[in-house]
């Protein structure tokens, strides 16, 4: 049963995105259709054949997509998660590990973003596998959901410091650890692309959403 506090924010959401619609969404879609349907772009006529990507994130949501994406246009996709697990939430129930197996342009690894040595590990099994890197994709992040279960609703004053290190070690933090890892080899051959995932949650945007930590 939802207070009447959580049910007039319910109320001013649904509001909100009626007028101005879904801002995470919007530009990710964007890209998509650049990216992947446009036939007359100038990027779709760039090849991703044997291009390698690392997707962070890719178990679920738009990681999963975007690495379905890139294989389909013919790139080796290196797939990074901390859970390939379906979780239930959100649609997540795929086991898109199953998927990717036997596939020999995907390489799946399990790895904590928040751990140096666990990212220098997956670094090292990617140039192995592949023997370099292309492009890097920092799409994981750590869910408000995740913190605050069910919903994620929280005002500033209810959150613990705990909260704030665990949210800007796996977003601000991971997004290093990974570029660190990664970027050595895009910058000994002088060329190759890293693309940081955002939210519009982060501009502070919607006054009925709850965008900290």
């Amino acid at each position: 049963m939802l207070t009447r506090r959580e049910q007039t924010e319910q109320e001013e959401q649904k509001e909100h995105l009626a007028k101005h619609g879904r801002r995470r969404e919007v530009f990710p879609l964007f890209l998509w259709f650049r990216l992947f349907l446009c036939p007359d772009s100038e990027v779709q006529r760039m090849s991703l054949e044997g291009h390698v990507v690392v997707i962070t994130g890719a178990a679920r949501g738009m990681g999963r997509e975007y690495a379905r994406g890139f294989l389909r246009e013919g790139a080796q996709v290196v797939a990074l998660d901390v859970s390939w697990a379906p979780s239930g939430v959100s649609n997540d129930d795929e086991d898109f590990a199953a998927e990717l197996s036997g596939n020999d342009d995907a390489l799946v690894l399990t790895t904590d973003l928040t751990s140096d040595t666990q990212v220098k590990r997956a670094a090292e099994a990617t140039l192995q596998r592949f023997g370099t890197v292309d492009v890097l994709i920092n799409n994981a992040g750590l869910r408000q959901r995740n913190l605050y279960p069910p919903s994620g609703a929280i005002t500033v004053i209810e959150t613990e410091i705990g909260d704030w290190q665990r949210m800007i070690d796996s977003h601000l933090y991971a997004a290093l650890r990974t570029i660190n890892a990664f970027a050595t080899v895009m910058i000994e051959k002088r060329r190759g692309s890293i693309i940081n995932v955002g939210s519009g949650g982060s501009l502070g945007q919607n006054p009925a959403t709850r965008e900290q930590p």
